[in-house]
């Protein structure tokens, strides 16, 4: 009994983590306030703030080449302007509603503190990579010390976290992603919860429902609670063995989540020619997939295909103006697109090996696409409640791209064209 106790129970190491984890939340959270847009989607507060430190490590630390000591020195002196310029203001803070859905999620949460690493992954790049960080303040480069990792050249999105976490705990901070995963959840959950709520809402009698939504007010427990169990109990790809370690694959699929709530709330805004929210939630779509992109090498694609979603509902919509929606590309697309310039710049500069890449051309296989295409389906085959979902979506979606009629309707077209995309550029990728 007391074996299995201690399996549920973190260790000093794994608490003093656990805490600087959420010390760093906390300030990342006031850096992405300061950064965002007045009208903001508060939840989002972490996310802008990771995408800052995200940009600013891969600037200093990989052009520059300065110490990492230095940047998060710099870092806390921004930290302090943030705070400042967040308690100036005559709004909140931070989310209500995200302190709410934590407090549902503290099982889950106290569940992810006691992680320790288990998965081949884990131990072939994900934590290498971040313990580089922790040994070196650097990244890895010419005329640096060597890196143990698998892959040296994949993006530190998630190691800046795991770094910042450990420098304050004084320890390896191993369980820090498994924490920040549920962090990360709870702040799409409280995005869907307020879709849930803008969904349920009437418009009266003769108007358009108030798709544009409560961006800005509280949605209450009922909604955070509906919402924590959409992206956990109910949501058909949450699996512990993937949710609790170092894996992206949480962290990516939140923050793609995310772009797809944030792009349909700015097109609904627009449809109501209701262009201030849009321009806030545009810049809000940018820094959340700048955090997206630094993630994951492929993500670049995700945030282009969701991107193209939006581009297809600006065009068939009737009461969406397509000048207007490409006014907003800019502020949506420079964020990602700088971090991602900015990795490659550091991978080519400082003649960085280790990541995924394309095999020449002569070494495709595309004499076996039939037999992945049925090996994809079956895999698919296995994973029905996610798939079945997804087709449904899609089906909604090919009525929708004919006459858009609904907020449903836009929603559903950014998601087929995510879904189909996706698994057409899987299958490019397996060939």
């Amino acid at each position: 009994m007391q074996r299995m106790i201690g399996y549920f129970s973190p260790d000093i190491e794994q608490l003093m983590g656990f805490a600087a984890l959420l010390a760093v939340c906390l300030c990342m959270s006031l850096l992405g306030g300061a950064i965002s847009a007045r009208r903001r989607l508060y939840e989002l507060d972490v996310v802008a703030g990771w995408s800052f430190v995200s940009l600013s490590y891969v600037v200093a630390g990989g052009w520059i080449r300065l110490d990492f000591r230095l940047i998060t020195g710099a870092l806390l002196i921004a930290l302090a302007v943030a705070a400042y310029v967040q308690l100036k203001r005559p709004r909140p803070i931070a989310s209500i509603d995200l302190g709410r859905t934590l407090i549902l999620a503290l099982p889950i949460i106290w569940l992810a503190a006691c992680m320790t690493l288990s998965q081949w992954d884990e131990f072939t790049h994900w934590m290498p990579n971040a313990r580089y960080l922790i040994e070196h303040h650097t990244l890895p480069g010419k005329g640096n010390p060597p890196s143990t990792s698998g892959l040296p050249g994949y993006p530190y999105g998630l190691a800046y976290v795991v770094y910042l976490s450990s420098m304050l705990a004084g320890v390896l901070a191993e369980n820090a992603t498994p924490v920040f995963s549920v962090i990360l959840l709870a702040s799409l959950a409280v995005l869907v919860g307020r879709v849930i709520q803008i969904a349920m809402a009437r418009a009266p009698a003769g108007q358009q429902t108030p798709a544009s939504g409560n961006l800005t007010g509280n949605i209450g427990w009922l909604y955070c609670a509906i919402g924590a169990l959409a992206v956990t109990a109910l949501n058909p790809t949450f699996v512990p063995k993937i949710v609790f370690t170092s894996y992206a694959d949480t962290p990516t699929a939140v923050l793609v989540g995310a772009l797809c709530v944030v792009l349909w709330l700015l097109l609904n805004g627009l449809a109501q020619k209701n262009d201030e929210p849009s321009l806030s939630l545009a810049w809000t779509y940018g820094l959340v997939a700048m955090a997206a992109v630094s993630v994951k090498q492929p993500n670049i694609a995700l945030f282009g295909l969701v991107t193209i979603g939006g581009f297809l509902v600006a065009i068939r919509d009737p009461n969406i103006s397509l000048a207007r929606f490409i006014r907003l590309l800019p502020a949506m697309a420079t964020p990602p697109i700088t971090i991602y310039l900015a990795w490659r710049l550091h991978i080519s500069a400082n003649e960085v090996t280790g990541e995924f890449q394309f095999l020449p051309r002569a070494d495709w296989l595309t004499d076996q696409i039939f037999v992945v295409i049925n090996r994809m389906a079956l895999i698919a085959s296995k994973k029905g409640g996610y798939f079945a979902v997804m087709v449904i979506a899609c089906l909604i979606a090919a009525r929708a791209f004919w006459r858009i009629r609904s907020p449903l309707d836009r929603l559903s077209i950014i998601v087929a064209v995510l879904f189909v995309g996706y698994n057409l550029f899987l299958l490019f990728l397996y060939v």
